[in-house]
């Protein structure tokens, strides 16, 4: 009804990502805060300043940035709040890893005593047992672990300053995990191990394939690299012309390996949207963005994104309560414009539509209105690899 009015909400978000922390005790290669080829983290701010080319946040911000934590109260209490409004979809992530925010297992306890279902992006390391024993006592849904290799020796490499086996306890832990749900009768969580390409680890995609059917994962996630406009990044995560086509007749064996084990995979969506980085601009000339309605982010101080791939925020829970927010004109606003950005020739002001990591989600919801549309000749031929 809400996409239907085109402006208006008339429930709460389907799926919520709530920020718990920008600290991390890893400096991987391909993250656009902690990468040791970027100059500054690029948060929001940064994003911000770089499209306006204004002044960037200074060093010092940037370094009292990566040591924030979401407040535990104000996280209680915008997770109730969207309970209330009916939200059953909980992402916990944010600009570092979410298991070191000492409430994390409290706040994923919240959402699944309310019949809600989450999902946590995480780099794994932190597990162990006590923990994987913690999440299949309260059945927690899925772990997204971002691996970025298949091997010990391109794990190190995409992987700044880590030991020798923090890769060997990754597998292990994993193992572990998948050992004790076989043994319990158990289904989740479930495990999705993600793969960014990038040049320091596309040649690895096959023992990528290994490892996911070793630790018994549920599914493998191939994801183009977001750079978000940084120009170190650019300049040392994008794959060349000759590695891309490589990339893409290795990755024809890894699709009948995982299919052949069962393990489902996004190959063919990844292939639709892989262009050396992530490149969504052509699927926006033809479907309309429905983020407005389906999800909203809140990072570690409060503020409000229709996304994670929007920088301007519409509003901050600590300063007015979500409900009010979200039916707010600034996000009627927000709607009405994505819900026509096919019409534009250019992204909305202050989001990254061509770099969009939620074209997917959109394809399925204007699959589901325009089921005719949705099979046209100008979609299948954005997306030649395979029909949508």
């Amino acid at each position: 009804m809400g996409i239907m009015h085109s402006q208006r909400a008339f429930g709460g978000p389907l799926q919520a990502n709530v920020f718990l922390t920008n600290r991390c005790n890893l400096r991987c290669i391909h993250c656009l805060y902690y990468s040791p080829f970027v100059e500054r983290p690029n948060t929001f701010e940064t994003r911000r300043a770089r499209a306006k080319s204004a002044e960037p946040p200074a060093l010092g911000y940037l370094a009292d940035f990566q040591r924030l934590d979401a407040n535990i109260e104000g996280t209680k209490n915008l997770i109730d709040s969207l309970i209330d409004m009916g939200t059953k979809r909980y992402i916990f992530s944010g600009a570092g890893e979410p298991f070191l925010h000492k409430n994390t297992l409290e706040f994923m306890g919240r959402i699944k005593h309310a019949g809600g279902a989450g999902t946590v992006f995480t780099n794994g390391t932190l597990l162990n047992a006590g923990l994987i024993d913690e999440l299949l006592k309260m059945q927690f849904d899925e772990l997204r672990i971002t691996t970025l290799a298949g091997s010990n020796d391109v794990y190190m490499k995409t992987h700044a300053g880590v030991g020798q086996n923090t890769f060997h306890n990754l597998r292990d832990n994993l193992i572990y995990l998948s050992e004790r749900k076989a043994g319990l009768g158990l289904k989740k969580p479930e495990v999705t191990l993600i793969f960014v390409v990038i040049p320091q680890n596309y040649e690895d995609v096959s023992r990528f394939a290994d490892f996911v059917k070793a630790v018994k994962a549920d599914r493998a996630m191939f994801n183009p690299v977001v750079t978000a406009g940084d120009p170190d990044l650019e300049k040392t995560l994008v794959l060349t012309s000759e590695q891309s086509a490589a990339l893409r007749k290795n990755l024809s064996k890894v699709k009948s390996f995982l299919e052949s084990h069962r393990i489902v995979h996004n190959i063919e969506y990844f292939l639709k949207s892989f262009r050396s980085v992530l490149d969504t601009s052509s699927v926006y000339r033809i479907i309309p963005c429905y983020m407005g309605w389906l999800s909203v982010m809140v990072d570690v101080r409060g503020l409000v994104y229709p996304c994670c791939r929007c920088y301007e925020p519409l509003g901050n829970v600590r300063e007015e309560r979500f409900q009010n927010i979200w039916n707010s004109q600034e996000y009627s606003r927000f709607r009405k414009e994505a819900i026509n950005i096919y019409k534009r020739s250019e992204p909305l002001k202050g989001c990254e539509c061509n770099s969009c990591t939620h074209f997917i989600a959109n394809l399925r919801v204007f699959k589901m209105l325009h089921p005719i549309r949705g099979r046209s000749e100008s979609l299948k031929h954005s997306y030649p690899d395979q029909e949508i």
